[in-house]
């Protein structure tokens, strides 16, 4: 699928049929996002939560602008494992002012009913909106972990999520960070397949592009996994910490563990709301929520 990705001239991304929020939704990001500025700088990002500020004013007391957005967020799509390669993995050649060829981001739509809007409008709106004080006292349990296809993990909350220009030239690798950081991350996305919890990003992780680990669908999903952490814990990486993938390896009382594994193989089956309280706290410190 990787390569599949990688090929992609351009990007148009299915939400679904027109409903009752897509026309709302779609016309509030199209007429606020082009408001907004990248936000590559601190100034940047106050300036827009100004405008997001002013906007919410001149609303009075009619948010369903606001309320349709948020629906939007919740859509299944975002929820999905493989859209991480999709989102990341599309780059085209382009001719830059100077005469030189250069790898840049495949240019991305989102399609929702008959409404079609820029994804660099989205990824604004979204990040403006996730941050506003308005919208975490009314728009209760906004996404704000969504992958946005930036150079990197989640919207903000990760510290490998650095902003980056919006359109990346070739010196940015198209892998992005470990293998064992991006599955841990991504441990919450949906795949059909469970072993999809590790294949779908080998593609990403800049340590995981060697014969040693390749995806293999002929094994059970107890058997991945368990080949995956001895590929972790084996392995003799500059900087490599191999027992860091012990702190995933918990299992919750009381929680029916449907897989057969031993103690030291993590089940990236469970979700990242059944962690232990002091697994939490951990994650927190290290900036993962």
């Amino acid at each position: 699928m990787g390569k599949i990705y990688g090929l992609t001239k351009r990007l148009n991304i299915w939400l679904g049929p027109q409903d009752d929020i897509s026309d709302r939704a779609m016309d509030f990001v199209d007429e606020f996002g082009k408001t907004l500025k990248p936000e590559n700088s601190n100034e940047a990002a106050v300036n827009n939560q100004k405008l997001l500020s002013d906007y919410i004013t001149g609303l009075t007391d009619d948010f369903a602008p606001f309320l349709a957005f948020r629906k939007l967020c919740d859509n299944e799509w975002f929820t999905r494992g493989w859209i991480v390669q999709e989102l990341l993995l599309p780059l085209t050649e382009e001719i830059l002012p100077d005469g030189r060829k250069s790898l840049m981001r495949t240019k991305k739509n989102l399609i929702y009913g008959e409404k079609k809007v820029d994804w660099i409008l989205f990824s604004r709106v979204k990040t403006t909106v996730s941050v506003h004080p308005w919208s975490k006292k009314h728009l209760k349990n906004f996404p704000d972990r969504m992958p946005t296809g930036k150079k990197g993990i989640y919207l903000t909350r990760i510290p490998l999520a650095r902003v980056q220009p919006e359109r990346e030239p070739a010196a940015y690798q198209r892998q992005y960070t470990a293998i064992r950081d991006l599955v841990y991350e991504y441990r919450d996305q949906k795949v059909t397949d469970q072993r999809d919890k590790i294949y779908a990003f080998l593609r990403l992780a800049n340590d995981a592009q060697t014969e040693e680990f390749k995806p293999d669908y002929s094994v059970e999903v107890p058997e991945a996994y368990t080949n995956f952490a001895k590929f972790l814990l084996t392995r003799n990486q500059p900087g490599d910490r191999p027992l860091k993938l012990l702190s995933a390896c918990y299992r919750i009382p009381g929680f029916n563990n449907t897989l057969p594994m031993l103690s030291w193989v993590p089940d990236w089956t469970i979700s990242s709301d059944k962690r232990p309280i002091c697994v939490r706290e951990c994650d927190k410190r290290r900036g993962r929520l």
